[in-house]
Parts: C-alpha cells; structure tokens; sequence
C-alpha cells in the first residue's frame, strides 16, 4: 500500500477472470505453499481522491493452493503484463 496507489507484484500461475475481476495465483510463492486466502484491490494513481476513487473497479485476487479450483487459460503469455483499472478521472 501506497499514499497514492495500490499495488503488488505477483510471479506464478496467474490467471485474470474479467468479467468477475478476480485474478488468481495458483503457485508457489518463495518456495513456500500459499494457502487460500484473497483480498481486494484497487489499483489506480489517485488513491487520495475520492471522486475519482468512486468510479474505479475493484479486483478481487485469490491465491489458491489447488490449480483445478481456478478457470482453465486459453490464452497462455510468458511475458511480464501490468493489470490495473480503467475510471476515476
């Protein structure tokens, strides 16, 4: 958490559900095992500003220990992407 934004920076199995706008990890994180827990996030430059907070989405992430719990991929990337919302100003 920021004074202005939100954010984190995931490696692993990560899958990105649009229309719920839920992402989940499925992977081991540090070598360590994650277990399933979730929080939500809202990742916009102006955290501070309510106005334009009201219109930004909020995206669910769940880390998830079991790959079968999770929506199969049928688009597969290798590359590193950014995820973030669309609104406020």
């Amino acid at each position: 958490m920021e004074p202005r934004t939100d954010f984190c920076e995931i490696t692993g199995d990560i899958r990105v559900h649009g229309n719920s706008s839920t992402l989940y990890i499925a992977s081991l994180q540090n070598g360590i095992l994650v277990e399933n827990s979730s929080w939500n996030i809202r990742p916009y430059p102006r955290k501070e500003n309510a106005a334009a907070m009201s219109s930004v989405k909020n995206w669910s992430i769940n880390l998830v220990k079991n790959h079968k719990e999770i929506p199969r991929c049928n688009i597969n990337h290798s590359v590193p992407a950014i995820h973030f919302s669309l609104g406020g100003f």
